[in-house]
């Protein structure tokens, strides 16, 4: 089947790869498993709708800190080079943090290098362009999926966070609850010395005890899970930017839903969901690709968005101080 409009809404059923698959655990509440109203009959949350966000994200990425090398030129974005001096150094994008471009890790860590302070930079971008244009112009992804600033001084409240324009989550429904439990803590941590950036640290030992933390919890069954989408078209076409921006949103929106139904998708352990019938969506994902390179360009050459990708942040995590015996 050939998808070619998510405007009215779209559903799919699921197979599990495995027998059960593994709801959506909160922290406070536990997993998320409800009964269904004036019935015995239960349901459960696969993937909520935060978590369907961070995969239509996730189709962009190569690997973490990285995008796919067809959206390298065409995809403004800001990168931020987190350096420790206990840990590998990595690159964390706007795609993989809270809030993207209202990130603390940009706005907090919003020294450049080249002495420059992002924050200001940001602000009187806001204040020339207005709010949606700015966050296009260093972040568009950023205008499909929803962001709040809360460290911005100067910023009216009532414009510093915008909801998504997708909307999605997986359900599971008459489930069976099954008890699962796995290894939570492996006492054994060997001590051992290592280096990073040429600087020699010693990992903390801790003695092997034999008490092996088991942590028990939920997994599912079900043979009816399904996949509910759907893109705000009307969203979009009223935010407050230039129509070259708006049609540039609209085919990134498309091309992170068509490479989520083109491919299996992987929630977490025991939890990989394929279609029912075995065949995939063929969404053609490098016309769209295609599409948005020209888009991308005409927002380019009329200084819309931002050609450069913002790398020039820097936020160095201090060593932990390491207790005397």
């Amino acid at each position: 089947m050939i998808i070619t409009d998510f405007r009215r809404g779209f559903s799919r059923s699921y197979n599990t790869i495995s027998n059960f698959v593994k709801p959506t655990v909160y922290a406070n509440t536990g997993s998320a498993i409800y009964n269904e109203v004036d019935s015995d009959r239960k349901f459960a949350t696969i993937l909520s709708k935060t978590a369907f966000i961070n995969q239509l994200e996730d189709t962009m990425l190569s690997c973490p800190g990285q995008v796919t090398e067809d959206l390298q030129a065409i995809l403004p974005r800001l990168e931020i080079n987190k350096s420790s001096d206990v840990y590998i150094d990595e690159t964390i994008t706007s795609l993989e943090v809270p809030h993207r471009i209202a990130s603390a890790w940009f706005l907090k860590h919003s020294k450049m290098t080249n002495g420059e302070n992002f924050n200001v930079i940001l602000q009187e971008k806001i204040k020339n362009v207005g709010i949606h244009s700015a966050v296009a112009y260093w972040d568009p992804n950023s205008l499909i999926h929803g962001y709040m600033f809360t460290m911005l001084e100067n910023v009216n409240p009532n414009y510093s966070k915008s909801t998504g324009c997708i909307e999605g989550e997986i359900t599971a429904f008459d489930i069976v609850k099954v008890k699962n439990a796995g290894v939570a803590n492996d006492p054994i941590s060997p001590k051992s010395k290592f280096t990073v950036n040429g600087r020699e640290l010693e990992k903390a030992s801790t003695e092997v005890t034999g008490n092996i933390v088991i942590s028990d919890s939920v997994l599912v069954k079900s043979n009816n899970i399904r996949l509910t989408l759907k893109l705000n078209y009307n969203r979009i076409n009223k935010l407050p930017v230039a129509p070259e921006v708006r049609a540039y949103l609209l085919e990134l929106a498309n091309l992170q839903v068509a490479r989520l139904l083109n491919d299996e998708i992987d929630v977490r352990v025991h939890t990989v969901l394929e279609p029912v019938d075995g065949e995939y969506d063929k969404y053609d994902a490098d016309a769209i690709i295609e599409r948005l390179g020209k888009a991308a360009n005409i927002c380019f050459e009329k200084d819309l968005m931002n050609p450069e990708v913002v790398t020039s942040f820097d936020a160095h995590v201090s060593a932990s101080k390491v207790k005397k015996k």
